[in-house]
């Protein structure tokens, strides 16, 4: 039997497992996105999280992550991304690479892979964000792993994934 509720709903239903008091809508200025509203809740910290993200573009675009908490430090060294506002909390070519891989991979697989490894990205930047309020740290940890940011990250990345013998990586051309 098929699943009869969208994309959207589907996403949906997968972040409920992640998110406390969690809402669904359309985005009334986009009506092609969707958002999620809810709460991460962890044992140092509770706060809301939205996720705006296209439904039919899962395969290619990565969610959008907002936090407005006011321990979040608003600083691009911190992953945050001034121009939107959003949370840098994965490379956009990672989540491109890793879910359009296969052209046979199906919309459930995205859901069910991208989803658990979303919402744990999350949470590492949120920690690391609240670790860094907590013990007033200015510059994120060099320690920390992360990808560079801008050409340099998209670099380090690419090196990534040429070297990588066990995917097959089908989309390369940002790569050359």
């Amino acid at each position: 039997m098929q699943n009869k509720q969208s994309i959207g709903e589907q996403f949906y239903e997968i972040s409920k497992q992640y998110l406390q008091e969690a809402n669904y809508e359309v985005v009334s200025s986009e009506p092609d996105k969707r958002a999620i509203t809810g709460v991460v809740d962890h044992a140092k910290y509770s706060l809301e999280v939205k996720i705006i993200f296209l439904p039919h573009r899962l395969k290619t675009e990565r969610p959008e992550v907002f936090c407005s908490e006011s321990w979040i430090k608003k600083e691009m060294d911190w992953h945050y991304l001034p121009s939107n506002g959003s949370l840098c909390w994965i490379h956009p070519l990672e989540w491109h690479h890793a879910h359009n891989q296969s052209y046979h991979k199906s919309v459930s697989e995205v859901l069910s892979e991208g989803i658990p490894w979303m919402f744990n990205c999350i949470k590492y930047i949120l920690d690391r964000h609240w670790f860094g309020h907590k013990y007033e740290y200015d510059k994120w940890d060099p320690l920390w792993n992360q990808w560079s940011h801008g050409q340099k990250g998209t670099d380090e990345i690419c090196y990534e994934i040429h070297q990588d013998k066990q995917r097959n990586w089908k989309y390369l051309t940002e790569c050359k």
